[in-house]
């Protein structure tokens, strides 16, 4: 027959387990973030690449539109 002490230990030995099993989990989840974190700012320098080719484009095309517009006004 196991003593009070005997169980409380075995209780002791089994918490410690389960709390060594929830920090690897959570350790594991926190490098799911980071990496997530990283692709966002990936993704996020690569939308600022794409929106600046936009607006450099749309200004190119507004310079164009003004000058096809000075053009066919200049025509007889």
């Amino acid at each position: 027959m196991h003593s009070k002490k005997d169980l409380e230990l075995r209780e002791l030995s089994e918490m410690v387990l389960q709390l060594v099993e929830n920090q690897r989990a959570m350790e594991r989840e926190i490098g799911f973030l980071k990496d997530n974190l990283k692709a966002q700012n990936s993704l996020s320098k690569e939308m600022l690449k794409i929106h600046k080719v936009h607006r450099d484009l749309a200004t190119k095309n507004t310079e164009q539109l003004g000058r096809i517009e000075t053009l066919l006004k200049d025509q007889p």
